[in-house]
């Protein structure tokens, strides 16, 4: 379970925030690790760098703080320390039916953790005023040679979801595969999400 937050302080900057609840497990053949309680949380600051009628360009940092659960992709649960990332955003609309997101960061990773570089992708598309589909890919990479029980890595994730709008809250229903990896999890799952803008 995931909470997800920002919150406008005025045309320009913009605050977030995300803190998420596990309760997880993962096996690789005997080996089972388990963990529950919370994974990284993140907070941080946007700025918006330029727009115009149909295009965006903002600049975010953003600090992360480990937890109990998932901190890195291809470490033990509970393990890895802080972070730092610095990420550009990019958005292009079509009228009011059609954007594109597009996002890349690098994160700066504490301790014997190698720092990633990440590319996020998004296509929405609004068929009326109260549906929004999304199709997204996320990418993550190591940037640093592997280490000494630290391996390289990458990870590619394929993300599909549509969500209605009743009564100011929107619902939606998606799911996500990781259809290509590399010293990573393969992930599999559907979720469940509201968005409320205040």
């Amino acid at each position: 379970m995931a909470f997800y937050v920002e919150y406008g302080l005025d045309d320009r900057f913009t605050l977030i925030g995300r803190m998420a609840w596990q309760n997880v497990s993962r096996r690789s053949g005997p080996d089972e690790d388990s963990a529950s309680g919370l994974s990284a949380s993140e907070f941080g600051a946007r700025a918006q760098l330029w727009q115009d009628d149909a295009r965006t360009l903002a600049l975010q940092a953003t600090a992360l703080i480990p937890g109990q659960g998932e901190n890195v992709s291809n470490r033990p649960l509970g393990s890895g320390g802080q972070a730092a990332e610095i990420r550009l955003l990019a958005g292009q609309s079509w009228g009011r039916a059609v954007f594109v997101d597009s996002q890349i960061a690098y994160r700066w990773r504490d301790g014997i953790d190698l720092d990633e570089a990440r590319l996020d992708l998004t296509l929405g598309w609004r068929p009326d005023a109260h549906w929004l589909v999304l199709a997204q890919t996320f990418s993550v990479v190591s940037v640093q040679p592997g280490r000494a029980g630290t391996p390289d890595f990458d990870q590619h994730k394929l993300q599909m979801s549509v969500g209605r709008e009743w009564g100011g809250v929107e619902y939606r229903l998606g799911g996500f595969i990781t259809p290509s990896g590399r010293n990573s999890i393969e992930e599999r799952a559907i979720f469940i999400s509201t968005w409320r803008r205040f």
